[in-house]
């Protein structure tokens, strides 16, 4: 290799990003990958810019046209303002000139001559006919003299069907004038608004000489009025401080969800809506154009560069989609499937069938090796169940010829004594201990079962002593088809009777022992506690730490201790401590099919 090669050789590095592999030669980078996917990405990257710049150029041109249309609509809708507080303006000024006029109010407080009250009315509804013929928004002006009670009314044009209809609205109209006045709620300084049946009128109403004159509105009869008259391109709506005092666009009445897009226009997505407004003292304006037809009033070139945006999107999503179910959702669900066996699930395993040559030869190969891992992890998972099997039945043998042993020296001592029947007694006693010792009971057994043969050792045992032998039994219902391991409770039992007959303890005559089981109910799960508690002796130190100390050969309590964990876990905890005598307790974790435990 010459010197310039071995530098060639030493300067290549290698680098990767987001899945490419990159190669480092001296000065030049190369991109480890096939010219497939370089392809396909140089595709994506050019549909997406020209996708983004496409939609992007859409919406300006969206907006932009929306601000032509809003800014074409603006001085009508100024126009129709203009006009509006005109209109008022003069009736207001109209309502004013009559109302002050004192012959007319003169003559309407007179009943004495009917004739002249008659004529009063005529001149009243004469003089306010130009004022309803140059405004036909006009609902009506009604006039109240309280000096007389008598109420006179001008009416115009009136929303709605003729005849029947007509009658009512005047009725509705009269109604809610006088209703204002007795109420005291009519309002005398300035333009107000009052709803009228089922629709709202703006009133101005003035009181001079003993007599109201008020002048309503319909603002229903304004917005067609005004829509015909200046050929509005949408529909008007009018609102006065925040609320709708007409039907606005249906779905358009939240504003503030509207995107402005200039001072007085915004334009509301939702229902593809333009919202132009004007403002006005009295009321407010609002007019609401559809932009649903807004493509026509693009141009050619326009139109033909949204059909490319839509080209390009479609085109984009096709390919995303053709990569998502050729090479994304297959990666996925290798990764996915690898998560599952990494976390100690080997049954899991790809179940897509995939299209590409490369992916289905992969899964193939993965596949196997995890059906070789899942077969080694059950052969190594049914030799530790064995070892763990021989173990228990080790535990298990150990403690028979202990008990055996003991039961042999005390029928041993009846016989030395001569007492036949006694040992007749214990014959028995020891046939049905050594039937449940030496049985195939399975790996448990009910507590009721144990408490039993607890019973009958104690029986046993208590024929050699002078004293008789106490056993107090408090378990708990629930607890008595518990599932343990045979024999655990029983050599705690078998411990105390041993340790009280070579006890020196003054004052113990009777050995007690007492056997409780209950239930204890955590924040989070339940636990067993069995207590064999004696009054005895106690533990010594030498036998606290032969019993807990594993390496030592002491095959009595110790193995039980043993026996338990085996089969409950290692969150199984049994204490040893000394509470007016010996006193041992089993903290057992309930499982949650403790019947389905017993059986195994």
């Amino acid at each position: 290799m010459t010197y310039s090669n071995f530098l060639l050789y030493n300067t290549i590095t290698d680098y990767r990003f987001s899945g490419f592999h990159f190669r480092k030669v001296g000065d030049f980078l190369y991109m480890k990958q096939s010219l497939r996917v370089v392809i396909t990405i140089f595709m994506i990257v050019m549909i997406a810019v020209s996708a983004s710049f496409a939609v992007f150029y859409s919406f300006e041109l969206y907006y932009s046209t929306a601000d032509q249309i809003a800014s074409s609509s603006n001085p009508t809708l100024h126009a129709v303002w203009t006009t509006v507080s005109a209109n008022l303006d003069t009736a207001e000024h109209y309502l004013n000139s009559i109302a002050y006029d004192s012959a007319i109010m003169e003559d309407l407080g007179s009943l004495s001559d009917p004739t002249h009250l008659y004529a009063a009315s005529d001149t009243l509804r004469n003089a306010y006919s130009p004022l309803l013929y140059a405004d036909s928004t006009i609902a009506g002006v009604i006039v109240y003299d309280g000096r007389t009670d008598v109420t006179h009314a001008v009416y115009g044009h009136l929303s709605g069907d003729s005849g029947p209809a007509r009658i009512v609205k005047k009725e509705q109209i009269q109604n809610t004038a006088l209703g204002m006045i007795q109420d005291m709620t009519l309002n005398l300084r300035e333009w107000d608004f009052v709803t009228v049946g089922d629709s709202c009128m703006i009133y101005r109403a003035i009181y001079w000489a003993g007599t109201y004159s008020i002048c309503l509105i319909d603002l229903d009869a304004i917005v067609q009025y005004y829509t015909v008259l200046y050929a509005l391109p949408g529909r008007l709506a009018l609102a006065h401080d925040g609320q709708w005092l007409t039907v606005p666009d249906e779905a358009a009445t939240d504003l503030s969800q509207a995107s402005p897009i200039n001072d007085y226009a915004s334009v509301y997505r939702k229902t593809n809506t333009l919202v132009v407004k004007k403002s006005g003292e009295e009321l407010d304006l609002y007019c609401f154009i559809p932009l649903d037809d807004l493509i026509h009033q693009v141009t050619t070139l326009q139109r033909l560069i949204l059909i490319i945006a839509l080209c390009c999107v479609v085109g984009m999503v096709a390919i995303f989609i053709y990569l998502r179910r050729q090479f994304i959702q297959p990666m996925n669900n290798l990764m996915a499937s690898m998560e599952r066996i990494q976390k100690g699930d080997l049954e899991a395993q790809p179940s897509e069938r995939y299209n590409t040559t490369e992916f289905r030869a992969l899964n193939e190969t993965f596949n196997s090796m995890v059906a070789s891992l899942r077969n080694a992890k059950i052969l190594a998972y049914e030799k530790d169940l064995e070892n763990q099997r021989i173990r228990f039945n080790t535990l298990r043998l150990q403690i028979r010829p202990h008990f055996y042993l003991n039961c042999l020296k005390s029928i041993y001592a009846s016989a030395a004594l001569e007492d036949t029947e006694k040992v007749r007694s214990q014959i028995l006693y020891l046939s049905t201990h050594l039937r449940y010792c030496f049985s195939e009971l399975g790996q448990t057994v009910p507590l009721s079962k144990e408490l039993e043969m607890c019973s009958n050792y104690i029986n046993m045992i208590s024929l050699n002593r002078e004293a008789p032998l106490l056993l107090h039994l408090d378990v708990e219902d629930d607890l008595k088809d518990f599932p343990i391991p045979p024999m655990t409770v029983l050599t705690a039992v078998e411990n105390s009777g041993k340790y009280f007959k070579t006890s020196s303890t003054p004052g113990n005559v009777h050995l007690s022992i007492t056997i409780s089981a209950r239930i204890l109910r955590m924040e989070t799960s339940r636990l067993v506690n069995i207590t064999i508690q004696d009054n005895g002796p106690g533990f010594s130190e030498e036998a606290i730490r032969l019993i807990t100390n594993p390496t030592t050969e002491h095959v009595g309590i110790s193995n039980i201790v043993q026996q338990l964990r085996l089969y409950f876990g290692p969150e199984c905890e049994v204490a040893f401590t000394n509470h007016n005598g010996a006193q041992v307790d089993f903290f057992i974790p309930i499982k949650e099919d403790p019947h389905e435990s017993a059986d195994r």
